[in-house]
């Protein structure tokens, strides 16, 4: 009897040990599952932060290529910059235009590598610095040559007031004589103001990151807006020299006019 006893206690102790061990196996079968599942989703959450830098860094690309493509136009619009001065700029415009495009292409190649795709995308501000100074550069130039334009314009104009002034000889008034002369002054200061501003950044290149250079840059780019704005200034006052020029010889020709049937009257 008592054999049978410590038979059927052995049994049960077996049947709780079989039991354990299946429990463990099971659970461990859980843990890697849990295990590979979150790895799964760790790198599904990594390719997805990985994508979502490429889309953005497209972006920023593409809004770069679209500036740059308008500053073409602006180029090709332009009139009075010299054909090496418009070529140098055009070339470097289609040379970043070209440096985008093979950028993103590259972006697209590196988009599984966390380390490669962070340097490129850092280029796209660092190395080529498209808004810094690619496009001031040439928002510059492209002001200093409807600037240039203008003083053309404005030249002839000059001629004609010149001849209008000189066929009234001593009778020109002190305010005719004195608003032509400034008139001339302010013209051809805006046109050396212009030619100032291209020489000036003309030849600014990017800095890659160089510190001293990019401060560089951005002196001698504020600098040439000055200039600009120094420019439209004189223009401005240069139209209002024309405007007083024009007014006061209505105005001598018509005092000229009244007097003469009177001087006729008299005789």
């Amino acid at each position: 009897m008592k054999n049978k006893i410590l038979l059927g206690i052995g049994s049960a102790l077996v049947g709780v040990a079989l039991l354990a061990g299946g429990a463990l196996t099971a659970s461990a079968q859980v843990g890697t599952t849990t295990s590979s599942s979150r790895a799964t989703a760790r790198a599904a959450a990594q390719a997805e932060r990985l994508q979502n830098i490429v889309n953005r860094a497209d972006q920023e690309i593409a809004r770069r290529v679209t500036a740059l493509n308008t500053l073409s136009t602006r180029v090709n619009a332009m009139q009075k910059l010299s054909s090496g001065e418009k070529s140098s700029l055009s070339s470097s415009v289609q040379a970043q235009i070209s440096a985008m495009n093979s950028l993103q292409a590259r972006i697209a190649a590196d988009a599984n590598s966390t380390s490669s795709l962070k340097t490129d995308v850092q280029s796209i501000t660092g190395s080529y610095r498209i808004f810094a100074l690619m496009i001031p550069q040439g928002a510059i130039e492209a002001a200093a040559d409807r600037v240039m334009t203008i003083v053309s314009n404005m030249t002839t104009i000059g001629a004609k007031l010149q001849t209008r002034v000189s066929a009234l000889g001593s009778s020109a008034s002190a305010t005719v004589t004195a608003a032509l002369a400034d008139f001339n002054a302010k013209v051809a200061d805006a046109n050396t103001q212009a030619q100032a501003a291209v020489s000036e950044v003309s030849g600014l290149v990017p800095d890659q990151g160089n510190q001293t250079q990019m401060q560089a840059n951005t002196t001698a780019l504020k600098d040439a807006r000055s200039k600009i704005q120094a420019a439209q200034k004189d223009l401005i006052a240069a139209r209002t020299d024309a405007g007083t020029i024009v007014k006061a010889l209505i105005q001598q020709r018509a005092a000229s006019t009244s007097t003469t049937p009177a001087a006729t009257s008299s005789r």
